[in-house]
């Protein structure tokens, strides 16, 4: 790494760390799993959560924020390279019907661990990533709810996981993306973390957006208060709306921006770019 990648690279860090402080400083940032990045669109950011199948964070070389990788961890689509190699170590279980082509990963394999560690996350570093968004983390609740006796230690696996991949990259910042039953167990070994349906959420049934229910949205409120306080850490909200202009999206962002948390607007695929609000 030159110099001045390094000097970057630090400077983000700190962007990151100070910003949880009594500041308050905002964050640019986004979450895009399309293909059409430009350099306009970033050109303000801090940090980027892309999908690293479609963007090259080394054609991006005067972006001086931070690039996250999106990983899930819960479930493999079976658009990726190494779906068939996890697939044939009798890794993969049922798909989500939610999302068509995407298997849920049985989280006490040791095959999914090592190809993870050891190929999976080395090929992003080498992409020019400098940090990992770990999604379908819950993943490892439901199995272990589905059925207790066949997956019951998965939520201790997924923890081990994450932290192993801490102490092998140490020079990466990882952020789970929801997982708020067990994010105390997470928080020594991540720099923030991402979270949906705290305000709104995509009702797959309606094809709707609609507001979360309010014993919810103080539970997930509850978790997250105590994380940013406790570990000094970033809350970033995920919002799923329509139009900054629009009335649910408009009490979203209030709600998170009165407990400093910060807010990102999309749709639920993903693959448009979002509102991102001032600074």
């Amino acid at each position: 790494m030159t110099l001045r990648k390094l000097i970057l690279s630090f400077y983000s860090t700190l962007i990151l760390l100070v910003s949880a402080c009594s500041s308050h400083r905002p964050i640019s940032w986004l979450v895009y799993y399309g293909d059409q990045l430009t350099n306009d669109q970033i050109q303000n950011m801090d940090l980027l959560v892309v999908e690293p199948d479609h963007i090259n964070p080394k054609k991006f070389e005067h972006f001086d924020g931070l690039w996250v990788a999106y990983l899930s961890l819960g479930e493999v689509n079976a658009s990726r390279t190494y779906f068939s190699k996890l697939k044939s170590k009798g890794a993969l279980l049922e798909e989500n019907k939610d999302w068509p082509g995407a298997f849920r990963v049985n989280l006490k394999s040791r095959e999914w661990h090592d190809l993870l560690l050891n190929e999976i996350i080395p090929e992003l570093v080498q992409k020019g990533y400098t940090g990992l968004f770990f999604d379908t983390i819950d993943v490892a609740s439901y199995l272990e709810s589905k059925n207790p006796q066949l997956y019951g230690g998965s939520v201790s696996a997924l923890v081990t996981l994450i932290q192993e991949i801490h102490q092998k990259y140490p020079n990466l910042l990882l952020f789970p993306n929801n997982g708020l039953d067990f994010i105390n167990k997470l928080a020594p070994h991540v720099d923030g973390v991402f979270v949906e349906d705290v305000y709104t959420h995509y009702n797959f049934s309606t094809k709707n957006v609609e507001k979360v229910d309010p014993s919810i949205r103080k539970e997930k409120e509850k978790s997250l208060d105590l994380f940013k306080n406790r570990y000094q850490k970033n809350v970033f909200v995920i919002h799923y709306g329509n139009k900054p202009q629009d009335e649910l999206s408009l009490w979203a962002l209030s709600q998170a921006s009165a407990k400093h948390y910060h807010s990102y607007l999309t749709t639920v695929d993903l693959n448009t770019i979002g509102f991102v609000p001032e600074k």
